[in-house]
């Protein structure tokens, strides 16, 4: 990053602590433990197997994914967990070739106990039990996802997945001959199980396989695949694990940002449906003797956290905050005292205390290849910051412990401005840099 003496190259203002609306734990979703059973060479009408809960976590969750070679129809009836009864959650049948089902229990007793999976005939088929922590008790999944195809790639998307949540899936396919190899999950996935029925007859096997991954950093969609030895018949299921306490007790639920010359900069932003919402948007611009003179989105007036303005009044960064905020799509408008370079972002959270959503603002500025700002907060909470440079600092990078939100620029030249901002989870003490 070069850097002209007299010429302010970096501006960081950041410091910015939400708090919770409640007390929560700090963690996300835990993985527990994994465990699978399949039929054999034989088909079977039931199948039992050990599993063990941790006796540690709290909020538990168990999911279990069967993956039939349902060549009768065959369906599961039923799915208990020490003599408890499990709720499916879904399933899906490719004809009479596949089928996987997905059923959970919420507050699984801890310990070893005999998971059971109940056919309506027998058939074969592979049971795999996962369990985790810290998934809410009332609403623990989203809506079930699910995908049929003859190919080498099972696969299904899911969409409008929130920071914090995880994804789990189980497949089944047509035809594995015993010496061949199990499926591979994709990218980013990580197996929790992988199984499979040993019949002499490849055509009458089944694979069973699940596996996990977790929502975005800022949310979206997550594509869950698997490679198969061959071209099958498959059919995959998949849900999502809503967490207690999302992301450290705060999540986001939507992020945009856009570059500009001029004096009024308007932008698209989407908030996502969910509780105790927060709208930050940040701005950094070129001639800190203009100044942002409001900011509204869908209409709506943000209240100004905080500025601060570079040495030599060479650019000037804003934070500016919105409770409460619409959910669905609007524009966010930023208004400035006459035409500059900018850049501008919006990112929505959830779970931020409404009444005192905020902690103190503080901020810095200076002339230097890395910028930097000690905040006050606590475990439980969230920094945010906003960084602003002259276009010659050619580019922004968060420190590595930072998760980047967005990081925009008009340009490389002097006159131009770069702007980014970024999150980090609270402590006693936190330092945001770039």
């Amino acid at each position: 990053m070069r850097c002209r003496p007299g010429f302010p190259a970096l501006l960081l203002v950041a410091g910015l602590a939400f708090g919770l609306p409640s007390a929560a734990q700090e963690q996300g979703i835990g993985f527990d433990a994994a465990t699978s059973a399949d039929t054999g060479t034989a088909t079977a009408a039931s199948l039992t197997f050990s599993h063990t809960v941790g006796a540690t976590g709290v909020d538990r969750l168990l999911i279990v994914g069967v993956s039939i070679r349902n060549s009768g129809s065959q369906t599961v009836s039923s799915v208990t967990y020490g003599g408890v009864g499990l709720t499916q959650v879904g399933a899906i049948s490719n004809s009479n070739k596949a089928r996987v089902e997905i059923w959970r229990l919420v507050a699984p007793a801890t310990g070893a106990n005999d998971v059971e999976v109940t056919m309506s005939a027998a058939a074969r088929f592979v049971a795999g039990a996962a369990s985790f922590t810290d998934v809410d008790q009332s609403a623990p999944l989203g809506a079930f996802s699910s995908n049929t195809g003859s190919s080498t790639t099972p696969t299904v998307d899911l969409s409008g997945l929130l920071e914090g949540e995880v994804v789990i899936d189980t497949i089944a396919n047509e035809n594995l001959a015993t010496g061949n190899p199990l499926p591979i999950a994709g990218a980013g996935q990580t197996e929790r199980w992988n199984d499979r029925t040993t019949s002499s007859s490849a055509g009458e096997n089944t694979p069973g396989a699940g596996s996990t991954e977790p929502a975005p950093a800022a949310g979206g969609s997550i594509n869950m695949s698997w490679t198969l030895e061959a071209s099958r018949n498959w059919a995959i299921g998949a849900v999502v694990l809503k967490p207690t306490n999302p992301a450290n007790g705060i999540s986001v639920n939507g992020v945009s940002s856009t570059t500009g010359d001029t004096a009024s900069l308007t932008f698209s932003h989407t908030v996502g449906s969910s509780t105790n919402r927060i709208l930050i948007v940040g701005t950094a611009h070129r001639d800190g003797t203009r100044t942002i003179t409001g900011v509204t989105y869908g209409g709506a007036a943000l209240t100004l956290i905080g500025e601060e303005v570079g040495p030599s009044t060479a650019n000037r960064v804003t934070l500016w905050y919105l409770i409460a905020p619409p959910e669905g799509t609007a524009n966010v408008v930023v208004s400035v005292s006459s035409k500059s370079k900018i850049v501008a972002g919006a990112v929505s959270y959830n779970n931020v205390h409404q009444t005192v959503p905020l902690g103190s603002f503080v901020s810095a500025s200076g002339t230097s290849v890395t910028a930097s700002v000690a905040a006050s907060s606590a475990d439980r909470e969230l920094v945010v910051d906003i960084v602003g440079a002259n276009g010659d600092a050619k580019s922004l990078t968060a420190a590595a412990e930072q998760a980047e939100r967005w990081n925009v620029e008009t340009g490389d030249a002097g006159g131009e401005i770069n702007g980014g901002h970024s999150t980090k989870a609270g402590a006693s003490s936190v330092t945001m840099s770039w």
